[in-house]
C-alpha cells in the first residue's frame, strides 16, 4: 500500500475535509452530527482509495469514529505511519491526541502519563508553542 503525507493530497480536497469537519463541529443535534460525521468518513475512505494510506486521513478518521478501540487503533497506526515518515509534525499531535484520549479514560492515567512522556520527549526535541500548552494541560488533568 502506498503511504503518503497529506501535501500529497490535493489541496481542493483537504479543503474539503476541513469543511466537512467544521460541518459535524457546527452541528447543533446528535443526528445532524452523525450525519455529517458520515459523509467526512466516507469521504475520507474516497482518499484512501485515491492515495493510499495517510498519516493525516488516519488521524482524523480517528477522531470522527465513535469506537474508543477503533480510535487508538488509528491513531497508533497513524503515530507509526508517521514515525517512518520521520513526520515530527504529527507525531507530536498524534502522541497529544493518544494521552488526551487515555486522560480521558477512568482507570487509563498511566497509559495517559505514557503517551504524555512520548509527547514532552517531541518537544523537548521539536519545540511547539500549542504542544507545549496541550501538555501542560493534560499534565494538570492529571494531577
Amino acid at each position: 500500500m502506498t503511504r503518503i503525507a497529506r501535501d500529497q493530497i490535493n489541496a481542493h480536497e483537504w479543503r474539503k475535509v476541513t469543511a466537512l469537519a467544521w460541518a459535524v463541529a457546527r452541528a447543533r443535534t446528535d443526528g445532524t452530527r452523525a450525519a455529517k460525521a458520515k459523509c467526512l468518513l466516507t469521504f475520507l475512505d474516497e482518499l484512501d482509495t485515491k492515495y493510499g494510506e495517510s498519516v493525516d486521513v488516519l488521524a482524523t478518521r480517528a477522531e470522527y469514529v465513535s469506537s474508543a478501540r477503533s480510535r487508538v487503533w488509528l491513531l497508533r497506526r497513524a503515530y507509526r505511519l508517521a514515525s517512518r515518515l520521520r513526520d515530527r509534525h504529527n507525531l507530536m499531535l498524534i502522541a497529544c491526541s493518544l494521552a488526551e484520549h487515555y486522560a480521558e479514560q477512568n482507570g487509563m492515567g498511566r497509559e495517559a502519563r505514557r503517551w504524555l512522556g512520548v509527547l514532552k520527549e517531541h518537544l523537548r526535541r521539536n519545540p511547539d508553542e500549542y504542544g507545549i500548552r496541550w501538555a501542560r494541560e493534560l499534565e494538570e488533568q492529571l494531577k
